[in-house]
C-alpha cells in the first residue's frame, strides 16, 4: 500500500507505524490527535483519539513498555469515560473497557481474577447488544484467546470470530486501507493457529498477511520463519 503525495494522515502514519513496528512514531499521532482533541472536543476527534490509544497499548504491551502501558491505559479510560457519558449504552464503548481490563491485568496481575470476571460480562455484553460490531467481536475473539481456561477462555472458539473480523474488511463493510487491525487481526490468528499446533494453517495466513502489506518485515524475517521451521518439523 503506497503512501500519497499529500500529507499522509492520522491513519496512515499509525498504520506505518505498527507496518514497521515503531512504537515511536505511533505515539507521536497520539499526541497530535490529543491536541486536536482538546482543541475541538467533538465525537469523531474523542472516537480516533480512543481508537489509537486502543492499539498503541498492546503495542507498548509487547515491548515491555509497563510504565508507559500504565500511563496510556489512564488516559484511556478517561476518554472513555467522556463516551460513556455522551453515551452510556454504546456497546463498543462496553467491549473497549473490556479490553481496557485486559491490558491492566498484564500490568497489575493481582486484580487478575477480579477484572478477568468484569471483562468477560462486558465482552459478552458488547458482543450480544450489538453482534455486528467491529471492535465487539474483536475483543470477544481476544478474549477467548488470551484468558486462561479456567477463567472460560478458548483459542480454538476464538478462531471464527477472527475469521469474522477479517471478513467485515473484506467484505468492504469497513474500510480497510491504512488500518492496522486488519493486519494486526490475521497476526494475531496466525499466532491462534500456532498456540493450537495448526501450523500449517498459521503459515497460510502469514503468507497471506505479507501479500497483503510485503513491508510487514517482522512476519517476513521472525514470524513466518519460524512458522515454516515449525510446520516442516510437525510435518516430518
Amino acid at each position: 500500500m503506497a503512501f500519497g503525495q499529500e500529507t499522509p494522515s492520522h491513519k496512515e502514519m499509525i498504520y506505518l507505524a505498527y507496518v514497521a513496528g515503531r512504537p515511536d512514531l505511533w505515539k507521536k499521532e497520539i499526541v497530535k490527535l490529543n491536541d486536536i482533541y482538546l482543541a475541538n472536543p467533538g465525537r469523531e476527534e474523542l472516537d480516533e483519539l480512543i481508537m489509537a490509544r486502543y492499539g498503541y497499548i498492546p503495542f507498548c504491551i509487547q515491548e515491555g513498555e509497563k510504565k508507559e502501558v500504565s500511563a496510556e491505559l489512564e488516559e484511556a479510560r478517561k476518554n472513555l469515560e467522556v463516551l460513556r457519558e455522551a453515551d452510556p449504552n454504546n456497546p463498543e464503548a462496553d467491549a473497549l473497557e473490556a479490553a481496557f481490563n485486559g491490558f491492566e491485568m498484564v500490568i497489575n496481575p493481582f486484580r487478575g481474577i477480579f477484572l478477568a470476571a468484569e471483562a468477560k460480562e462486558l465482552t459478552d455484553k458488547a458482543y450480544e447488544d450489538d453482534p455486528g460490531c467491529l471492535t465487539c467481536i474483536s475483543v470477544k475473539a481476544n478474549q477467548l484467546n488470551f484468558t486462561p481456561a479456567i477463567f472460560g477462555g478458548s483459542t480454538e472458539e476464538a478462531i471464527p470470530f477472527y475469521k469474522e473480523v477479517i471478513s467485515l474488511y473484506e467484505s468492504g463493510q469497513e474500510e480497510i486501507l491504512y488500518d492496522w487491525n486488519y493486519l494486526n487481526t490475521m497476526v494475531i490468528m496466525a499466532g491462534a493457529y500456532e498456540k493450537l499446533g495448526q501450523y500449517n494453517d498459521a503459515c497460510a495466513v502469514y503468507e497471506k498477511i505479507l501479500v497483503t502489506e510485503p513491508g510487514l518485515n517482522w512476519v517476513r524475517n521472525n514470524l513466518y520463519p519460524a512458522c515454516l521451521k515449525k510446520a516442516k518439523k510437525n510435518n516430518n
